[in-house]
């Protein structure tokens, strides 16, 4: 028995184990790479974030989409005056956590409390495409980046939904432009 035990952990099972731990978070951390789509729910109020281009010539054609479904069982008041400005709802950062600023944001509508809300029936969802046209103030060096949608409304004004949701944050890459081939 001690000489199986012995074969076991020197040149059977354990490094068999270690390999197979090892690839286990191997393959773990490269599905955090790739990740591209997030789902969060706050106050019944869920949000699909996705990245629609995960690896782009340039920031400009970065596509990112956001679905917004009422999950409760009545009517959801949402404040969707912001939900057309990208500047205000997404985050950008470079690989190494540093924030990538957006261009200047436009001027911020007013809001008299009824404009711009969207009355959201049960399972019913609005959907907003932004591009890195509409964020980006300047064009990014190649290199690996991660975005982040945030949205908060702390406002009750005559029923509106209230909360804060803050997505995971998604990669994207822009890589170098191919050049075209010299003949």
């Amino acid at each position: 028995m001690r000489t199986l035990c012995n074969f076991c952990w020197r040149g059977g099972l354990f490094p068999i184990l270690l390999v197979l731990v090892a690839s286990g978070l191997a393959v773990e951390g490269a599905d955090a790479e790739r990740r591209f789509e997030v789902r969060t729910t706050v106050n019944q109020l869920e949000v699909d974030f996705t990245v629609i281009t995960p690896e782009t010539p340039a920031a400009a054609k970065l596509a990112v989409v956001v679905i917004m479904r009422n999950k409760s069982a009545g009517n959801l008041r949402l404040n969707a005056l912001f939900l057309d400005q990208p500047k205000v709802l997404l985050k950008v950062r470079d690989s190494e956590g540093r924030p990538v600023y957006p261009g200047p944001p436009g001027m911020p509508p007013l809001d008299d409390g009824e404009s711009g809300r969207k009355v959201l029936k049960p399972e019913e969802f609005v959907s907003y495409e932004y591009s890195g046209m509409n964020y980006f103030g300047t064009s990014l060096l190649p290199g690996k980046y991660q975005i982040q949608f945030r949205y908060e409304n702390t406002l009750p004004q005559k029923g509106d939904w209230t909360g804060t949701i803050e997505t995971e944050w998604l990669n994207f890459e822009v890589k170098k432009p191919l050049l075209p081939k010299k003949k």
